[in-house]
């Protein structure tokens, strides 16, 4: 007789038994364990960020790859327990340059050097097929790394000064010769031992892992023109190609590529500088190619790359 009915809302935040919702409480993100703070990747329980790194999880999914990849073990562990595993940029690990340990937080320090010690001297490891262990539910893969060879790599800037340090030398003050100090670089590195890697920044115990310290010179100035023009997509090619789309033939002089080459060795870049060096000299270039018209060739010459000239173009004489 005119009675209202009390109507409760779908959306309604009172808590329903059995859905596994409480009132103020976020919902854990599915496959998370328990206690991981909702699924949150790559923490700890306190928030600090996970012992091991970045180093460790590209170990572990090296591992994983070759086990789990078709083309390769197929998940055979027997054939994924023999091949080569290279770590990269192994300097970036020893928490701060020099053997100078940052006083904050571990991040990418000493905690990796451990991670990564129980992989290469344990006999067997435990791996998930995809690198990560993430999902608690899927399978492990027991890896025998005895028969792996673990190759740790880097630029380790600042290496030979603990070197001339622990042989005596001076490389500052009025007895130094600037000139030649490139030169005695790679000679330096040469002289590298163990202890040096300690003194850097390396845990003994990692170092120790690693029986054999090879030192590799710089690339001299006619190896870099090799690399800027006779590879298959060598960097010279690349652009000849684009220019091809216009219609215009690109060459470069023996003594431009040259300049380019020693611009690099000037900024200490290497072969990775040579690409931004030839930005520099090919983007205007590159811009006003296509407002060229009837443009045949297009010449960079020592002068583009030293001056900032302008390259020499060849124009094609239309009948008319």
């Amino acid at each position: 007789g005119g009675g209202h009915r009390r109507h409760t809302p779908p959306d309604s935040r009172r808590s329903r038994p059995g859905d596994g919702r409480r009132r103020g409480r976020r919902p854990a993100a599915r496959g998370a364990a328990p206690g991981d703070g909702g699924g949150r990747r790559g923490r700890t329980r306190r928030g600090a960020p996970a012992r091991g790194g970045r180093a460790r999880r590209r170990a572990v999914a090296a591992l994983a790859g070759r086990a789990a990849d078709p083309s390769g073990a197929d998940r055979d562990a027997e054939r994924a327990s023999r091949g080569i595993i290279c770590i990269d940029e192994i300097d970036k690990a020893t928490g701060g340059q020099g053997g100078s340990p940052s006083s904050t937080r571990d991040v990418g320090g000493e905690g990796v050097q451990q991670a990564l010690l129980q992989m290469v001297e344990s006999n067997e490891v435990m791996i998930t097929p995809e690198g990560s262990r993430n999902r608690p539910q899927q399978e492990f893969i027991q890896i025998d790394t005895s028969n792996i060879l673990f190759i740790c790599c880097g630029s380790f800037d600042g290496l030979n000064d603990v070197i001339a340090k622990r042989m005596g030398e001076s490389r500052m003050g009025f007895g130094a010769d600037i000139e030649t100090q490139d030169e005695e670089e790679d000679n330096l590195l040469q002289h590298a031992r163990p202890e040096d890697l300690i003194e850097y920044g390396l845990i003994p115990e990692f170092v120790g892992r690693f029986p054999v310290i090879v030192s590799f010179d710089q690339l001299t100035e006619d190896e870099l023109v090799e690399i800027l023009w006779r590879p298959k997509n060598s960097l010279v090619k690349q652009y000849k190609k684009l220019f091809e789309l216009e219609n215009v033939q690109l060459r470069f002089e023996e003594e431009a590529m040259r300049s380019i080459v020693r611009k690099a060795i000037e900024r200490k870049t290497g072969a990775r500088g040579l690409r931004s060096i030839l930005e520099e000299i090919m983007l205007d270039i590159m811009y006003e190619l296509p407002s060229l018209k009837n443009a045949r060739e297009c010449v960079i010459t020592p002068e583009v790359v030293e001056e900032g000239e302008e390259p020499m173009i060849t124009y094609e004489k239309k009948s008319a």
